[in-house]
């Protein structure tokens, strides 16, 4: 069976629509997972007063 041109260019374009397709979803995931990273980070930042203020809190009841 032999394929013709147009047959060819069709099968062309769905492997390309298929390659461009993976490529949005593998870059759709490290969206994900940098915003999942991000977040964390921000969790960190936000929690560094918190963790200070405790410190602080200990320090002045060990000294009293």
């Amino acid at each position: 069976m032999k394929i013709g041109s147009g047959e060819q260019t069709l099968a062309l374009r769905y492997f390309a629509n298929f390659i461009i397709i993976k490529e949005r979803g593998r870059i759709a995931m490290q969206k994900r997972k940098n915003s999942g990273k991000l977040s964390i980070f921000l969790a960190v930042i936000s929690a560094i007063p918190a963790v200070l203020a405790v410190v602080r809190a200990i320090k002045e009841s060990k000294q009293r």
